[in-house]
């Protein structure tokens, strides 16, 4: 039975390393726009607390991704899985910018399970197509599988130092949420005309979708700098 599990996961060796890298660097890049999100949820919580919705939200989520590795034949067939996805970051976006009030932040701050909760389903439905490039990468499930638990485990980090440069560029939480709502736009825009099998595809390519998440989280940083820098020589002249 081990064999035979062995067999249909793949075999590693060393001439898989280079494989392997890619998928954590490919899973970590398009994590980007996930840890953002992550972050500015997290950022919400008692400070104590923020590390702990991190690490038990995207170890859930990474849980999720490692079955959808198995099942991913399935997303792919039905789009709906993917519109499902789209939807909620969409929603959530909305939620921050027009249904979120000071009340509503208060009680985030006081609730760790929510946060956790709100964290592994933002990364679920961001792992959608995540999951789906990685296993692109290599027929062997079992090179697919160490990347992804090491690139997920990766991003864990990457997400901490997302949350450190919201302590300072406090724009860059409105700016996650911006990018929440284009990437569920982009899943919707690219999933409907499958899903009612209207007979023509839509595909905003990859490099396109990083790009947008690039510029504007660099902007975002590039134009806070500007003005606390701004503000600290109006101080001093003052």
């Amino acid at each position: 039975m081990f064999e035979n599990i062995m067999n249909y996961l793949g075999h590693v060796n060393m001439s898989d390393l280079p494989t392997i890298l890619s998928v954590i660097i490919l899973s970590s890049l398009l994590s980007l726009d996930n840890s953002l999100v992550v972050a500015a949820i997290a950022n919400k919580l008692p400070e104590h607390q923020e590390n702990k919705a991190i690490i038990f939200g995207l170890s859930a989520g990474i849980v999720f991704r490692l079955l959808a590795l198995f099942v991913v034949g399935f997303i792919v067939k039905y789009p709906i899985v993917k519109v499902i996805g789209g939807v909620y970051l969409v929603y959530i976006a909305y939620k921050h910018f027009f249904v979120d009030s000071d009340e509503t932040i208060h009680h985030a701050k006081e609730s760790l399970i929510s946060a956790i909760i709100a964290i592994t389903l933002a990364d679920m439905a961001f792992s959608v197509d995540n999951v789906v490039a990685t296993v692109a990468m290599s027929p062997k499930l079992m090179v697919v599988l160490i990347g992804t638990i090491v690139g997920g485990i990766a991003m864990i980090f990457t997400t901490e130092l997302v949350l450190v440069l919201l302590k300072r560029y406090h724009l860059l939480e409105s700016c996650a949420y911006a990018i929440v709502a284009f990437v569920g736009g982009v899943i919707l825009l690219e999933e409907f005309p499958a899903l009612f099998k209207l007979g023509f595809e839509i595909h905003v390519p990859d490099l396109l979708k990083f790009g947008v998440v690039i510029c504007a989280t660099v902007g975002t940083i590039l134009y806070e700098e500007f003005r606390h820098r701004k503000n600290n020589v109006e101080h001093l002249k003052n």
